[in-house]
Protein backbone atom coordinates (compact mmCIF):
# COMPACT_ATOMS: atom_id res chain seq x y z
CA UNK A 1 0.00 0.00 0.00
CA UNK A 2 1.27 3.47 -0.86
CA UNK A 3 1.99 5.88 2.00
CA UNK A 4 1.26 9.61 2.11
CA UNK A 5 2.54 11.88 4.88
CA UNK A 6 0.26 14.85 5.56
CA UNK A 7 2.11 17.74 7.21
CA UNK A 8 -0.33 20.34 8.52
CA UNK A 9 -0.66 22.31 11.75
CA UNK A 10 -4.47 22.41 11.48
CA UNK A 11 -5.85 19.33 13.23
CA UNK A 12 -9.27 19.92 11.70
CA UNK A 13 -7.88 19.74 8.16
CA UNK A 14 -5.89 16.62 9.02
CA UNK A 15 -8.94 14.95 10.57
CA UNK A 16 -11.01 15.71 7.47
CA UNK A 17 -8.27 14.29 5.24
CA UNK A 18 -8.06 11.09 7.32
CA UNK A 19 -11.85 10.69 7.25
CA UNK A 20 -12.01 11.34 3.50
CA UNK A 21 -9.34 8.73 2.76
CA UNK A 22 -11.16 6.23 4.97
CA UNK A 23 -14.62 6.95 3.57
CA UNK A 24 -13.53 7.02 -0.07
CA UNK A 25 -11.96 3.59 0.21
CA UNK A 26 -8.74 4.57 -1.55
CA UNK A 27 -5.71 2.36 -1.04
CA UNK A 28 -3.49 4.84 0.82
CA UNK A 29 -1.87 4.55 4.22
CA UNK A 30 -2.20 8.09 5.52
CA UNK A 31 0.47 9.21 7.98
CA UNK A 32 0.22 12.59 9.70
CA UNK A 33 2.54 15.08 11.35
CA UNK A 34 1.39 18.22 13.09
CA UNK A 35 3.81 20.74 11.63
CA UNK A 36 7.17 20.54 9.92
CA UNK A 37 9.25 19.87 13.03
CA UNK A 38 7.24 16.75 13.81
CA UNK A 39 7.46 15.68 10.17
CA UNK A 40 11.27 15.91 10.25
CA UNK A 41 11.37 13.89 13.48
CA UNK A 42 9.02 11.27 12.05
CA UNK A 43 10.99 10.92 8.81
CA UNK A 44 14.32 10.60 10.62
CA UNK A 45 12.91 7.66 12.57
CA UNK A 46 11.77 5.74 9.48
CA UNK A 47 13.82 3.12 7.68
CA UNK A 48 14.24 3.94 3.99
CA UNK A 49 11.71 1.30 2.93
CA UNK A 50 9.07 2.83 5.24
CA UNK A 51 9.36 6.42 3.99
CA UNK A 52 6.19 7.89 2.48
CA UNK A 53 5.68 7.78 -1.28
CA UNK A 54 4.45 11.39 -1.23
CA UNK A 55 4.40 14.29 1.22
CA UNK A 56 1.32 16.49 1.33
CA UNK A 57 2.48 19.79 2.78
CA UNK A 58 0.48 22.76 4.06
CA UNK A 59 2.01 26.05 2.95
CA UNK A 60 0.98 28.25 5.87
CA UNK A 61 2.23 26.86 9.17
CA UNK A 62 3.76 28.52 12.22
CA UNK A 63 7.37 27.97 13.34
CA UNK A 64 8.54 26.48 10.01
CA UNK A 65 6.31 27.40 7.09
CA UNK A 66 5.63 25.06 4.21
CA UNK A 67 8.08 26.69 1.80
CA UNK A 68 10.94 26.43 4.31
CA UNK A 69 9.95 22.82 5.06
CA UNK A 70 9.87 22.04 1.35
CA UNK A 71 13.41 23.34 0.97
CA UNK A 72 14.55 21.19 3.90
CA UNK A 73 12.85 18.09 2.45
CA UNK A 74 14.59 18.66 -0.87
CA UNK A 75 18.00 19.36 0.73
CA UNK A 76 17.99 16.15 2.80
CA UNK A 77 19.43 13.34 0.65
CA UNK A 78 17.24 10.64 2.22
CA UNK A 79 14.06 12.61 1.46
CA UNK A 80 14.89 14.58 -1.67
CA UNK A 81 13.32 12.05 -4.04
CA UNK A 82 9.98 12.01 -2.21
CA UNK A 83 7.48 14.03 -4.25
CA UNK A 84 5.95 16.94 -2.34
CA UNK A 85 2.48 18.22 -3.11
CA UNK A 86 1.86 21.62 -1.53
CA UNK A 87 -1.63 22.50 -0.30
CA UNK A 88 -2.57 26.06 0.36
CA UNK A 89 -5.60 28.25 0.75
CA UNK A 90 -3.63 30.81 -1.26
CA UNK A 91 -4.28 31.28 -4.94
CA UNK A 92 -1.37 33.69 -5.49
CA UNK A 93 0.59 32.75 -8.63
CA UNK A 94 3.85 33.97 -7.07
CA UNK A 95 3.53 31.55 -4.12
CA UNK A 96 2.71 28.72 -6.49
CA UNK A 97 5.79 29.57 -8.60
CA UNK A 98 8.01 29.71 -5.49
CA UNK A 99 6.85 26.27 -4.39
CA UNK A 100 7.42 24.75 -7.82
CA UNK A 101 10.85 26.35 -8.02
CA UNK A 102 11.72 24.91 -4.59
CA UNK A 103 10.85 21.40 -5.73
CA UNK A 104 7.13 20.81 -5.26
CA UNK A 105 5.66 18.55 -7.93
CA UNK A 106 2.46 20.55 -7.82
CA UNK A 107 0.49 23.05 -5.78
CA UNK A 108 -3.16 22.37 -4.97
CA UNK A 109 -5.78 24.61 -3.39
CA UNK A 110 -6.97 23.21 -0.05
CA UNK A 111 -10.45 21.68 -0.09
CA UNK A 112 -13.28 23.82 1.22
CA UNK A 113 -16.13 21.26 1.18
CA UNK A 114 -16.53 17.61 2.15
CA UNK A 115 -16.94 16.60 -1.49
CA UNK A 116 -13.66 18.33 -2.28
CA UNK A 117 -11.96 16.33 0.50
CA UNK A 118 -13.33 13.12 -1.02
CA UNK A 119 -12.09 14.23 -4.44
CA UNK A 120 -8.72 15.00 -2.87
CA UNK A 121 -8.46 11.49 -1.44
CA UNK A 122 -9.15 10.04 -4.89
CA UNK A 123 -6.69 12.49 -6.45
CA UNK A 124 -4.00 11.40 -4.00
CA UNK A 125 -4.50 7.80 -5.01
CA UNK A 126 -4.34 8.83 -8.68
CA UNK A 127 -1.19 10.87 -8.03
CA UNK A 128 0.50 7.88 -6.46
CA UNK A 129 -0.34 5.95 -9.61
CA UNK A 130 0.06 8.51 -12.40
CA UNK A 131 1.48 11.81 -11.09
CA UNK A 132 0.03 15.22 -10.30
CA UNK A 133 -2.60 17.21 -12.13
CA UNK A 134 -2.56 20.72 -10.66
CA UNK A 135 -5.88 22.25 -9.67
Amino acid sequence: MKRALVVDDNRGDVTLMVQAVSESGVAIELLTAEGATRAFTFLRQQPVDALPHVIVLDLRMPVIDGLAALRIFKAEPAWSAIPVVVFSSSRYPTERAECLKAGAVCVQVKPQTWDQYLDLAKSLEAFLTRGCTPA
